[in-house]
């Protein structure tokens, strides 16, 4: 993930785009490179809240699997 922020070699060598979006780049650099686990949390829960806020956020009570595989023997 970091190489596609960083190098125009491996965007155009896996036909990737550059994230235009300089503060999600920021931040996902921030939560890769941060030294301080701290301040990688503190990146991470900003672009968690940037994401939901592009995706319409998410709700554990509306949550639904999309695969039809049978969970009640999760624990087998």
């Amino acid at each position: 993930m970091l190489r596609h922020l960083e190098s125009n070699y491996i965007r155009k060598k896996y036909l990737l785009t550059e994230i235009t979006d300089k503060k999600v780049a920021n931040l996902i650099h921030d939560c890769i490179t941060q030294p301080s686990k701290t301040k990688r949390l503190t990146a991470y829960e900003q672009l968690t809240h940037i994401v939901f806020d592009l995706t319409g956020g998410f709700d554990i009570n509306a949550f639904k699997f999309k695969s039809s595989k049978d969970l009640s023997r999760a624990g087998d």
